[in-house]
């Protein structure tokens, strides 16, 4: 009997496994060409600098509070204190 798998791959190997399984072969391929990619990780400067203006257009267009009804009405959040 055997007790423990015999299955020592990496996580993202198992990932990639199911991925094939589910999708097919093409996407799985394409996936891990992605994965292994060098990509430089951004600085968090480089961050700011390119979420700054986006969250001051979210602010601007009251984003959060329709975001909050939204979560709301569906049943995701509770509903805000009332001032």
């Amino acid at each position: 009997m055997k007790t423990q798998s015999s299955d020592t791959r990496p996580e993202a190997e198992i990932q990639l496994g199911f991925i094939t399984l589910h999708y097919g072969q093409e996407i799985a391929a394409r996936l891990r060409t992605t994965l292994t990619k060098k990509v430089k990780p951004m600085d968090i400067p480089d961050i700011l600098e390119v979420m700054t203006p986006i969250v001051s257009a979210f602010e601007q267009l009251a984003v959060g509070d329709l975001l909050e009804r939204a979560l709301v009405d569906a049943g995701l959040a509770p509903e805000p204190p009332v001032e």
